[in-house]
């Protein structure tokens, strides 16, 4: 069974795993190879990975997970999250940073009309109507 876990910021781990334990909405998960199809949401997990499938000893991996879902399909699992911390306590000021983000949305942008926009009296863009041209003339 192969994971790829990723984020915004990159692939965080890509390697083949002989099993996966994460805490979704529904509770925890174990996934082992020939595991059905399944997705499972999560706001905040301690994704636990085991590696180095048929050795004697292997090597466990805790992947702290923000904001996202685990995708297992035809022996593949796709973890995908909003961000990864190191610790408990770095997911934790990862999850106040996002909640902070959410509360407290940046104000958009404002873009100068172009050539082919017009504005209407309440302040809104609209496309300009385009006009056929004839068969022999040719615009640039």
């Amino acid at each position: 069974m192969r994971i790829r876990a990723i984020s915004p910021a990159g692939v965080r781990l890509e390697d083949v795993i002989d099993s996966l334990t994460v805490d979704t909405s529904t509770g925890q998960q174990t996934i082992l190879d020939g595991h059905s199809a399944f997705i499972g949401l999560f706001t905040r997990s301690c994704v636990r990975v085991v590696l180095d499938p048929g050795e004697l000893e292997q090597r466990t991996v805790e992947l702290w997970a923000a904001y996202g879902y685990v995708h297992v399909l035809d022996g593949d699992v796709a973890l995908v999250a909003l961000g990864f911390g190191e610790s408990e306590q770095e997911l934790d000021e990862l999850i106040a940073s996002i909640e902070t983000a959410r509360l407290n949305p940046p104000t958009p942008v404002a873009l100068p009309p172009t050539r082919a926009t017009r504005r209407t009296g309440a302040g809104d863009v609209l496309p300009q109507p385009r006009t056929a041209a004839a068969s022999d003339e040719v615009r640039v």
